[in-house]
């Protein structure tokens, strides 16, 4: 996917090589049937998320329903406020989430929702007020708690995932355990349980890192042959190994049982901080800027969208073995549109949006 300047943006889905489109959706050719869809169900204008953003998906992981927000005339005063739901590809009918709620006979009750999505299992999750809820596939709303985790990041508009039953209010790489996440701070890697829960963001500590009453945290120092190093934390290959990006893109490999305490700190980790040792290279330093890069789905493979070189030398992608380490191979030129966009989003996973028609 590639954001054009503006607020449009293309989603084209590739073979395996990069080299034919096999499928591609715009903003642009979406924009009139959500509006269409919104004016239906008593709406002024639709939106979709950012499908460029990390955290939840704007559509669901069947290919079947997209998630939009909506904004609604507000009959007392005559400002819009936002709406959310769902648009069910098959037959373009809306799922009203926020209307139904804010029903009433005799007193309107003002309801808020906003920043919706669909997580890994399908569910459908937005933020109401200051609260996550999440809904079923017949429009039962539910309202869940929120992890401790990465609180520092956490905003009403801002990213968030869900991990079973509870949102996580940031898009830091959650481990396959589902217990803790981990995120990059000034001294290193913060390794942060999920199980802390809390009613709602407004409940979440104040204060920052130093804050008394904030969950307990283990930071780790990524340790390299010449010492400490730098590590922006891409995604799990396994429960003890974690790719990181910096210059280049490398693995850090953990302790077993430093994972597992990570998961339930009784108190934050001593200092020095304990390191974790860089495993192995998976791809050297480059003088190419580093447009984007996303694992494959059976976490063999990483490839790296890459802009062109210092002589002038035109983008092109690469992949990476993870199993075997060694120098990224060349597949073939940048996408269309990739080097001129305003950011640059790969995710790897087929790409289902089928056209559909206003009745």
């Amino acid at each position: 996917m590639h954001r054009n300047p503006g607020l449009d943006w293309t989603a084209t889905a590739y073979d395996e090589d990069f080299r034919k489109p096999v499928a591609q959706v715009s903003f642009t050719e979406l924009k009139p049937t959500l509006d269409q869809l919104a004016k239906k169900a008593g709406g002024t204008d639709a939106a979709l998320a950012d499908p460029c953003s990390p955290g939840l998906s704007p559509l669901s992981p069947d290919g079947k329903r997209l998630a939009i927000g909506v904004k609604w005339p507000d009959q007392m005063s005559g400002s819009a406020v936002h709406g959310v739901g769902w648009v069910n590809l098959d037959d373009s009918s809306f799922e009203d989430l926020t209307q139904a709620a804010s029903a009433s006979d005799y007193a309107a009750e003002e309801v808020l929702d906003q920043n919706p999505g669909f997580a890994a299992d399908g569910s459908f999750w937005f933020v109401r007020g200051d609260e996550y809820q999440r809904a079923d596939a017949a429009g039962k709303v539910t309202k869940h708690e929120v992890s401790g985790a990465c609180y520092e990041d956490a905003e009403l508009d801002g990213w968030y995932q869900a991990v079973e039953d509870l949102a996580v209010p940031c898009a830091a790489p959650v481990h396959p355990s589902g217990g803790l996440v981990v995120r990059k701070i000034n001294d290193g890697l913060s390794l942060e349980p999920v199980g802390k829960r809390y009613d709602s963001l407004g409940a979440l500590p104040d204060g920052g890192h130093y804050s008394k009453d904030r969950p307990p945290a283990t930071v780790v120092t990524p340790q390299g042959t010449n010492g400490p190093t730098m590590c922006s934390p891409v995604t799990w290959l396994s429960e003890t190994e974690l790719l990181c990006e910096s210059a280049g893109f490398f693995t850090l490999k953990f302790p077993a049982d430093l994972i597992a305490d990570a998961a339930h700190p009784a108190s934050d980790s001593p200092y020095p901080y304990p390191q974790v040792p860089v495993a192995a290279e998976v791809a050297p330093p480059s003088d190419r800027e580093i447009l984007t890069r996303a694992v494959s789905a059976d976490r063999t493979a990483l490839y790296i969208l890459a802009g062109g070189d210092t002589r002038g030398g035109p983008g092109k992608v690469y992949r990476a073995d993870l199993t075997q380490p060694g120098k990224p191979a060349e597949i073939g030129p940048l996408p269309p549109g990739a080097q001129e966009a305003d950011s640059v989003t790969l995710r790897m996973g087929p790409l289902t949006v089928p056209a559909q028609s206003v009745s």
